[in-house]
C-alpha cells in the first residue's frame, strides 16, 4: 500500500538533562490528494519510557490534501518530551507513527527515530557554609567574654582604717597616690 503521508523532524540529537523537559516537533503531510484523519502515535525505543512523552494536542487529526497548484499542506505534531530526575545518562529513541484512522494496522507512515541524549547529571555545587560563620561568631564571642573577665582592672583593695586618725589615713593615700594632695 502507497504511503500517505510524509513525516519529517530534526536529524540531529536532542539533548535534555534530567529532571528538564524539551519538546520534538513534527512536521505531517497529506501526500493524497484527498482530506484523510490520521492517528498520531508515540513509539519509544529500546530504553525509553513511554511515561517520558506526552502528545501535545489531538491524537487523530484532519490532514488537508495539497492545494489546487499541487503546494503540500503541512501540520506540525510536538511531542513533550520529560526526562525524570536519576534517568541514567545514555542515548534514548522514539519516533512517531501516523496511522490511516479507518485503516492504521495497514496504512500508516513510520517518521523518522529522534535520538535523546541524556547527559550525566552534574551534582550541584555546595552553598556556601553559613554555619562555619555562626559556630566563629558564637567563639568570638565567647572568647571575648572570657578575656574581658581575666583582664580587665582589678578592683583597687581598700584596707581597713578603722581607728586610725585622719592624718595618719591622708598620708598614706598621699603616698599610695590615691588621693591628690591640696
Amino acid at each position: 500500500m502507497p504511503r500517505i503521508f510524509d513525516i519529517s523532524t530534526i536529524q540531529d540529537p536532542v539533548a535534555i538533562e534530567p529532571g528538564k523537559a524539551g519538546k520534538v516537533s513534527f512536521t505531517i503531510t497529506n501526500l493524497t490528494t484527498q482530506l484523510q484523519r490520521g492517528q498520531i502515535h508515540i513509539k519509544p525505543q529500546g530504553n525509553a519510557s513511554p511515561s517520558w512523552f506526552q502528545l501535545d494536542g489531538e491524537v487523530v487529526r484532519s490532514f488537508l490534501p495539497s492545494t489546487q497548484q499541487g503546494a503540500p499542506v503541512t501540520q506540525q505534531a510536538t511531542v513533550q518530551v520529560t526526562i525524570p530526575p536519576g534517568t541514567p545518562p545514555d542515548t534514548y529513541r522514539f519516533l512517531i507513527v501516523v496511522a490511516d484512522d479507518a485503516n492504521p494496522e495497514e496504512v500508516y507512515t513510520d517518521s523518522p527515530v529522534v535520538a535523546l541524549t541524556v547527559p550525566a547529571s552534574v551534582a550541584p555545587k555546595p552553598s556556601f557554609p553559613w554555619w562555619i560563620v555562626a559556630v566563629l561568631a558564637v567563639v568570638v564571642g565567647v572568647g571575648g567574654v572570657i578575656a574581658w573577665i581575666i583582664l580587665r582592672p582589678k578592683d583597687p583593695v581598700l584596707a581597713d582604717y578603722t581607728g586610725r586618725s585622719l592624718t595618719s589615713v591622708q598620708q598614706q593615700l598621699e603616698s599610695q597616690r590615691l588621693v591628690g594632695q591640696n
